[in-house]
């Protein structure tokens, strides 16, 4: 369980009655104060007892009037023994805090430290601020060095763990609560029985952040789907009985290790509940304890505390900033205009075929044989074929009667794919509208690239032209592949970028400009937007063939497009799945 502050109080008899009012205070706000009078058992040796029970206190009060100044006698001592205490401290840790019952003089030796005045309308106030300070920075150390600290527990443990973890923790100034689950079945559904006490007494008008992490449905297999499908459910019914929270939910593709409750204060402090799934090998590797290890961790957003830190570096990462997370881009005629280089790689490596005797006249459909023996450009044509068919297989069966034989073809290839890729180097130009839109977007997205193209080639492109760093995943078609039937090549890639970022690929926008970028993104349900800019050009309404009429469409005649589409897509994705 969390530890609550231990809070060592020193007064003199004369204000006791003061001290029993400061006692309850301390209590209600979840501290765990000591007090002579109550902690001490009969027949133990007060002496002994006194500043032992010191030297083990976090926070050492030293409650002060004119009574207490005035009088010598052990009050005195135990301010010598808290002294001594703090001076064992880490240096700027709040241990020892004179507290002024009335407006009394501050004796010498605690003169150089700062005075709450709990007789002022705000002392009860400055003196929570500076608990809580402190209790940020207090760890259940034995919850994460002692094994046995981490021993496993049952599924009404961990529900007990969490009532009295949001008890303890208290809504004094929370204004954030994040959460990790896999299906919400436990933690979710704890935490909201929990956050319901606070709506029933709450009088706060400021909205408290209740944001919800679950793994996506899809990659989960039945009965965890319809549990998080209840999880949702449960929040949606929690968001429309509960105003006191603003609720949001998201999913993530990362495997399920992690289990987190965060409550994050104004001031930047929080406490945790950290847990994680624990494979023991002693039990097979069959055999998963559900999130059976755990922590309860004080600190803050900023601190260097290292369990805390991954947990809350992993939430960020899994949460992004909108739920859209990560807008893929196909890289040619998308980002740069590459069809000229692509066109001319094809005539190219046709006309070197054709001089070198590798290809006969008489094997080339009609058209194309009839300019080649007429010596007429090809560019025209080939560009029209190019467009037209647009993959290499189709464009091939439309220049050839008869498919040649396979190693014909691959010199062929060869021979294309080496000045196609020479010309993209030195001539591919950006498309300027959607690159101003990419960069403007960068700030609140993770963007990345997914082509057919050579991930090398389009690294010394964007290069060239300064853009290197403005994607965060360049993945070409040197990613390796599975032989799999009747999947797009880019459907590989899409499924690769989702497991090496762990985001779900429904949270993913794809912009491309062909029929195989459309179809690659149906056949993952990715969100699919098309450039239309290269089909402009060329005279043409559009390249995507089978587009579904729900599909998102831009044209890229001005800056703002992609935006305004992105923003679109955004927009119908709900607060809640």
């Amino acid at each position: 369980m969390p530890k609550r502050l231990a809070i060592f109080v020193s007064y003199a008899s004369e204000d006791a009655e003061a001290v029993t009012l400061l006692d309850s205070w301390l209590k209600e706000q979840g501290f765990d104060p000591w007090i002579d009078k109550r902690s001490l058992i009969p027949g133990q040796d007060w002496a002994l007892e006194i500043p032992r029970a010191v030297t083990k206190s976090d926070i050492v009060l030293v409650c002060l009037s004119r009574k207490s100044v005035e009088k010598t006698g052990y009050v005195q001592k135990e301010i010598r023994v808290a002294l001594d205490a703090a001076d064992q401290r880490p240096h700027g840790n709040i241990f020892l805090i004179p507290v002024r019952l009335d407006d009394c003089a501050v004796p010498e030796r605690l003169q150089h430290l700062h005075c709450v005045d709990l007789f002022r309308p705000e002392g009860h106030e400055r003196l929570a601020r500076a608990l809580d300070h402190e209790k940020s920075k207090i760890t259940v150390q034995a919850n994460i060095e002692n094994e046995g600290a981490l021993a496993s527990t049952s599924r009404r443990e961990t529900v007990e763990q969490i009532h009295e973890f949001v008890r303890q923790t208290g809504q004094r100034d929370i204004v954030r609560v994040i959460v990790i689950s896999h299906t919400g079945g436990v933690t979710l559904n704890a935490l909201l029985d929990a956050l319901n006490e606070w709506s029933k007494g709450s009088l706060s008008d400021q909205p408290i952040k209740l944001q919800v992490l679950l793994r996506s449905p899809q990659l989960s297999d039945l009965g965890r789907a319809q549990s998080i499908s209840r999880s949702i459910e449960s929040l949606r019914n929690f968001a429309a009985s509960a105003r006191l929270f603003d609720v949001e939910a998201r999913y993530y593709a990362a495997p399920p290790l992690l289990r987190c409750l965060i409550f994050e204060r104004r001031d930047g402090t929080c406490s945790a509940y950290l847990s994680f799934y624990d494979w023991p090998l002693v039990q097979g590797l069959n055999q998963r304890g559900a999130a059976n290890r755990s922590s309860f961790v004080h600190g803050s957003l900023t601190s260097d505390h290292l369990l805390l830190d991954t947990f809350v570096s992993w939430f960020n990462h899994l949460w992004g900033i909108h739920r859209v997370h990560m807008l893929l881009f196909d890289f040619d005629d998308t980002l740069f205009l590459t069809t000229d280089c692509q066109v001319k790689g094809w005539i190219e490596a046709l006309t070197t075929a054709i001089d070198g005797k590798t290809f006969a006249t008489s094997e080339f459909a009609q058209d194309i044989r009839r300019q080649i023996e007429r010596r007429v450009d090809l560019t025209a044509l080939m560009t029209r074929i190019f467009l037209d068919e647009q993959q290499e297989q189709d464009i091939l069966q439309r220049i050839f009667v008869k498919l040649p034989p396979l190693n014909k073809l691959e010199l062929l290839r060869k021979h294309r794919v080496r000045v196609r890729e020479e010309l993209t180097a030195l001539n591919a130009m950006p498309i300027p509208q959607i690159i101003g839109d990419i960069k403007s977007l960068s700030a609140e997205y993770q963007i990345a690239i997914v082509s057919a193209t050579s991930e090398i080639l389009v690294r010394q492109v964007l290069e060239r032209h300064g853009l290197e760093n403005l994607f965060a995943y360049i993945i070409g078609r040197e990613a390796p592949r599975q032989p799999w039937q009747a999947v797009e090549s880019k459907t590989q890639q899409f499924l690769r970028i989702s497991n090496i970022v762990g985001i779900p690929l429904e949270r993913m926008i794809f912009v491309g400009d062909s029929d195989a970028d459309y179809r690659s993104a149906a056949q993952v349900g990715l969100h699919f937007v098309e450039n239309r800019y290269n089909a402009k050009i060329h005279g043409r309404e559009s390249l995507v063939k089978s587009l579904d009429p729900v599909g998102r469409r831009f044209l890229s005649g001005k800056e703002g497009e992609l935006i305004s589409a992105v923003k679109a897509i955004e927009a119908k994705l709900g607060r809640l799945p």
